[in-house]
């Protein structure tokens, strides 16, 4: 029990700000003091970032945006816990009057601090890559559709089959 206090008392809660360039990166204690300073960070910067200041007793939460999960595979590893927020139903940056890329990381870095995080479930890698790929059967299906389309009435003038059609 002691143990479990100490650590939850030394351990840091590091929030990540997801831009589509750069992140920032912000960091409290449990009492929600801040620990480490928010830095921007480029994302050509990123990963040896995170691999030089990342411990493993860390406590991380990003948003979930469009690299979310490239991302979260590259904390998972160095982090003892990574969640991803539900970005609408973190009202707390939503309704905020004062809105910057630093103040929302503060937010969610306290938030995190106490509990407070409305994670999401994060699918393994492999149906993640599902996933992508059953998102990019749709668009070259319309293409194809389209193709067959356009070019149908060329095979008719020329008395031509295609592979697709019925004789």
């Amino acid at each position: 029990m002691k143990e479990e206090l100490f650590a939850r008392l030394s351990r840091r809660y590091l929030a990540l700000d997801i831009h589509k360039h750069y992140s920032i990166v912000a960091g409290v204690n449990f009492e929600g003091q801040v620990i480490v300073e928010p830095v921007r960070i480029e994302h050509a910067n990123l990963e040896s970032w995170l691999a030089k200041y990342i411990q493993s007793t860390d406590h991380v939460v990003i948003e979930s945006t469009t690299n979310a999960w490239h991302i979260y595979d590259l904390l998972e590893p160095l982090a003892e816990q990574v969640l991803v927020a539900n970005p609408i139903k973190v009202k707390q940056i939503a309704t905020a009057r004062v809105k910057t890329d630093i103040r929302d990381t503060l937010i969610l870095a306290r938030m995190l601090a106490a509990n407070m995080i409305p994670a999401i479930w994060v699918p393994p890698a492999h149906v993640r890559n599902l996933r992508y790929l059953l998102s990019q059967r749709r668009p070259a299906l319309s293409g194809l559709r389209a193709l067959r389309r356009d070019t149908s009435p060329n095979h008719l003038c020329y008395h031509t089959h295609l592979p697709y059609q019925k004789n």
